[in-house]
């Protein structure tokens, strides 16, 4: 099918979606189940690193359908729908239930919802998750090899530093503490802190977070014409 249909068809299911969560509130085995499934269908298309790009005429991935669709699902259905993402990208949801060909793609869905031209709340959910994965207390050693693991040859098949890095620095502004929560985290891997010691917008936010913690608020000047670059 054709792009276009496949995203007419992503929205008719998101929207489909969003009218049927409020009854699963109270159900939290339920939602978990249905973000299982909505992982597998996300991540069943998306190109994993290392394989061959789609043929002319393929289906689009479910990020891109993701991202055309959300600009016209209603206002109303949009904080349902982003549980039920949470849920379907979760570290525990990978850890758990996820097929191996599902889990090798994680880490291309997550830079592809991370990428500035992905809608604003998408975004925000991402660096969200990309905050649980990050935290060993949240997320189990294999999946965080896989999110953020070296051994990959050139480092293919991860988030790699630079993705995160202009991710943090298009989030600073709106989200700044959570910003803090990654960056202290993967400054303990010895790749991305050498990485982002480099880069001067982020170490104007550290520093001025250890000067006036309780400003952490008021980012570094210029760090929205950093990510831009």
């Amino acid at each position: 099918a054709p792009q276009r249909g496949d995203r007419e068809a992503g929205l008719e299911q998101l929207s489909s979606l969003g009218r049927f969560l409020p009854r699963l509130a109270g159900d939290h085995r339920a939602r978990a189940a249905l973000g299982q499934h909505l992982g597998e269908l996300l991540l069943r298309s998306t190109q994993a690193s290392g394989e061959a790009g789609p043929a002319a005429g393929a289906r689009a991935s479910g990020a891109e359908v993701l991202c055309a669709a959300w600009p016209q699902v209603p206002a109303t259905l949009r904080p349902s729908l982003l549980e039920l993402i949470n849920e379907a990208m979760a570290p525990s949801a990978a850890s758990l239930g996820m097929s191996q060909a599902a889990r090798r793609r994680l880490p291309v869905l997550m830079a592809a919802l991370l990428d500035a031209s992905a809608p604003e709340e998408l975004q925000a959910l991402s660096l969200r998750v990309l905050r649980a994965a990050v935290d060993p207390l949240c997320c189990e050693t294999d999946v965080s090899e896989l999110l953020f693991g070296s051994s990959a040859e050139d480092g293919r098949g991860r988030l790699s530093p630079k993705v995160i890095n202009a991710a943090l620095l298009r989030a600073i502004p709106r989200q700044p503490l959570v910003c803090l929560d990654i960056l202290g985290a993967l400054a303990l891997k010895e790749d991305y802190r050498g990485f982002f010691c480099s880069q001067g917008s982020l170490l104007q936010f550290l520093a001025h977070c250890c000067k006036q913690p309780e400003g952490s608020r008021v980012v570094a000047k210029g760090a929205k014409g950093a990510a831009a670059k």
